[in-house]
């Protein structure tokens, strides 16, 4: 069974991932903690729009509305490779 994809819903919430992002410091090993911090926010993000993740040490995935992206980089980068597959099925964000 196909889920209908809804543009505005996956447009909301790249602009809440993107926001999420935009608070992560530059560095994750010199501002520790608040690094992990953005992360769990993320993460809830991802919950929130009723998606999944997996964020493990070989690799991180990512899915929401019928959108799949993975990572070698963490979370944070399947979350940016998620934002540019919703940027090529023809979401702007």
């Amino acid at each position: 069974m196909t889920r209908a994809v809804d543009p505005a819903r996956i447009q909301a919430a790249a602009a809440r991932l993107r926001a999420g992002l935009a608070k992560l410091p530059a560095s994750r090993w010199d501002h520790r903690e608040d690094y992990d911090a953005g992360i769990k926010a993320i993460a809830q993000i991802i919950l929130d729009e009723g998606g999944g993740f997996h964020n493990r040490y070989d690799g991180s995935r990512v899915r929401m509305h019928g959108i799949a992206s993975t990572s070698t980089t963490g979370l944070a980068g399947a979350c940016r490779n998620w934002l540019a597959r919703a940027d090529k099925v023809g979401v702007p964000a």
